[in-house]
């Protein structure tokens, strides 16, 4: 599946057949879609540019918008952005985090699959969550990485790099980040001490921009951005192969299908499927 739209108006696409081709599951969206979450086959959750989550019990075919616990009055309207990450721990236990302007961030937490939702504000833009277990998760964003041990209820800032990260991956034992200022970093799960695994922008390097890292099941790192940048390391991140690719489209989000093939969504609606 992918997601995306423009305007007022959201999409969700399928693919049957690994992106060789692609139909539209869902277009009623009354704004953009930046991310979803299945929990099953059937139930899943979307989540919109204006801070709204959008709930499907049939697969995405039809989606309800479902409500959010913003107060009514009182509450600056620089919170209602992009809601752009979704992830489910278990079938009850669910995080979205999102934000944007740098320095408005919001994280929602459901523990009843969605029926019900409370709100954290934060003073940073967000990009990416993933939780290790149902107790210790993580989130970053523009200058921080959060974690917390308490299954979301308090979220602190632990050490790291100054840099805008933009995704969070878990593989085999270590987390993996990327920035929008050409770094890549990871971390072991028991030790949160982030180290960078290559080079990021100076002053006299070329320009990259990360918005998203995955990782194969076999162990390939790849790391995606502005321009169709594209950097990837076959051997845990000790070597790293840079070029451009993508027609020079920006890349919003991508999935690795093995270890020399992926699908990448760009902007202006483009999708590709790539190996190297």
């Amino acid at each position: 599946m992918a997601c995306g739209g423009n305007n007022d108006k959201g999409i969700l696409l399928l693919s049957p057949d690994k992106g060789n081709s692609w139909s539209i599951l869902n277009n009623s969206f009354d704004q953009p879609i930046y991310d979803f979450y299945f929990i099953n086959g059937q139930l899943g959750f979307a989540g919109g540019e204006k801070a709204e989550v959008f709930k499907t019990t049939d697969g995405g075919k039809t989606c309800e918008k479902i409500p959010l616990p913003f107060p009514l009055t009182g509450f600056p309207l620089n919170y209602r952005l992009p809601l752009r990450r979704i992830f489910f721990v278990n079938d009850s236990l669910g995080f979205m985090c999102g934000g944007g302007k740098f320095e408005a961030g919001i994280i929602f937490k459901t523990i009843d699959q969605g029926q019900n939702w409370t709100l954290t504000t934060l003073s940073y833009e967000l990009r990416g969550l993933l939780f290790t277990d149902e107790h210790t998760g993580y989130a970053c964003g523009f200058g921080v990485i959060l974690k917390t041990t308490d299954s979301g209820n308090n979220w602190n800032a632990i050490e790291s790099p100054n840099e805008f990260y933009t995704s969070l991956v878990q593989y085999s034992g270590e987390l993996w980040t990327s920035g929008y200022n050409g770094g890549i970093y990871k971390s072991e799960e028991l030790n949160t001490d982030w180290q960078p695994v290559n080079k990021s922008n100076d002053a006299v390097s070329s320009r990259s921009h990360f918005n998203c890292l995955g990782i194969s099941p076999g162990g390939t790192i790849a790391a995606l951005g502005t321009d169709g940048i594209i950097s990837i390391s076959y051997d845990h991140g000790n070597t790293w192969e840079e070029g451009e690719s993508f027609n020079r489209s920006t890349i919003k989000s991508f999935l690795l299908i093995d270890d020399h093939s992926g699908i990448a969504v760009g902007d202006n609606g483009k999708i590709f499927k790539f190996s190297f």
